[in-house]
């Protein structure tokens, strides 16, 4: 056996490993992959969509029953599309809540605006 010693210069090897990298990265990018994490399924989404819909739950709770049905998902996860739900599908009667307290403390904020201080000899 024959060993041969090669002599090459700092650049070279830095030429080298620069092929490399982008050899390396352009294999990575052209998988066919999309970048990110993995969508959830279409069923869980459906089964989020229902129960906010239907029972006006917040994450814990749509998170606890998802994991009885033996779905494996984060409670994030879980809260980003319940968050998404419901600025489609806003709660009527929180809408009517919110209309019934502006109109009851109308009054209250113009006399909160409306103050003269006075002074007494």
């Amino acid at each position: 056996m024959r060993l041969r010693l090669l002599i090459v210069k700092p650049e070279t090897v830095v030429d080298w490993q620069r092929r490399r990298f982008r050899r390396h990265w352009t294999r990575i990018s052209q998988q066919g992959r999309r970048p990110g994490r993995p969508r959830v399924e279409a069923e869980i989404r459906d089964l989020i969509r229902q129960m906010v819909r239907e029972n006006h739950w917040g994450g814990p709770r749509i998170l606890s029953e998802l994991q009885k049905l033996g779905f494996a998902v984060s409670e994030t996860t879980v809260s980003r599309y319940v968050r998404r739900f419901r600025e489609h599908n806003p709660d009527p009667d929180v809408l009517k809540r919110g209309v019934a307290f502006l109109r009851n403390h109308r009054a209250i904020a113009g006399m909160d605006l409306f103050t003269v201080p006075t002074a007494t000899a």
